[in-house]
């Protein structure tokens, strides 16, 4: 299973689609091609820094094989819940969230309660 981002840092959706388009055009059943670097805080030293999106994929596959043994969730098991606060490179609306499904990225979905 290939985890991956769309290569760069990039602070608005239309970059991350057009990453799509030039730099990251493959694709496979066993990939998945994540959006939205996020700014997170070091707990030792109180250091902000922008993380890839990867950061906090893996760290929710793993939970998931850890606790269900399974590497790709059922329904009813959420499993794409960030843990830790974190600020969005961007935010997308309804009409970007689409635009980004529609080319097989996947964004973050900013909910006001966390």
């Amino acid at each position: 299973m290939v985890l991956a981002d769309t290569g760069a840092f990039h602070n608005n959706g239309d970059d991350d689609l057009d990453a799509r388009l030039h730099d990251v055009p493959w694709n496979t059943f066993t990939s998945m091609l994540y959006t939205q670097f996020r700014r997170i805080t070091d707990t030792y030293t109180g250091r902000k820094f922008w993380v890839s999106p990867v950061y906090h994929a893996i760290k929710r596959h793993l939970y998931c094989d850890a606790v269900y043994f399974l590497a790709e969730p059922v329904a009813g098991i959420e499993k794409g819940a960030i843990e830790e606060p974190c600020v969005l490179a961007y935010k997308g609306n309804h009409t970007l969230r689409g635009d980004l499904m529609d080319v097989e990225l996947n964004c973050t979905i900013n909910f006001n309660c966390g």
